[in-house]
């Protein structure tokens, strides 16, 4: 199901795969501690939409540049739009499960056309089985949903 990206104000990581454990990386700001993100829960972040070519996904009025699922390890990390060179150049949703090369990234949304997509991890998501990540959006219009599930 495809978006029209002015009407996102969220954006849900869910996850019903195992518990990770997931570290917020912040443009500009210090990152929070790394948490426990258990099973069957959801996290929320505010999605600002500036104009066609640039979108924001926020904690606490801060940019998120990256989502990393592994506690901070150099894969199965959720790369978020206008994060930079170091993450992620345009303005998408980009799943990197393994490095960043050809088969191991995933777009699971791009903000400018308003498509999604879905991803896979085959190795796993920190060291677990492996994974597939599904794209939603609400019936709403307003909250674009990344689910991480076992393959």
């Amino acid at each position: 199901m495809d978006f029209d990206p002015a009407r996102l104000t969220a954006f849900e990581l869910r996850n019903e795969y195992q518990t990770l454990r997931l570290k917020v990386r912040l443009n500009d700001e210090k990152d929070p501690d790394t948490e426990d993100f258990p099973i069957q829960t959801t996290r929320t972040y505010q999605v600002v939409y500036h104009d066609a070519d640039n979108t924001s996904i926020r904690l606490d009025g801060a940019d998120i540049q990256q989502l990393d699922l592994n506690d901070g390890s150099a894969s199965d990390d959720m790369n978020m739009p206008r994060s930079g060179d170091k993450y992620n150049p345009a303005n998408t949703v980009r799943y990197v499960a393994g490095h960043d090369a050809a088969g191991n990234t995933w777009q699971l949304a791009d903000f400018t056309s308003g498509v999604v997509g879905d991803g896979q991890d085959h190795d796993g998501i920190d060291s677990g089985p492996p994974a597939k990540l599904t794209t939603t959006v609400s019936e709403d219009g307003t909250r674009l949903r990344v689910t991480i599930a076992p393959q």
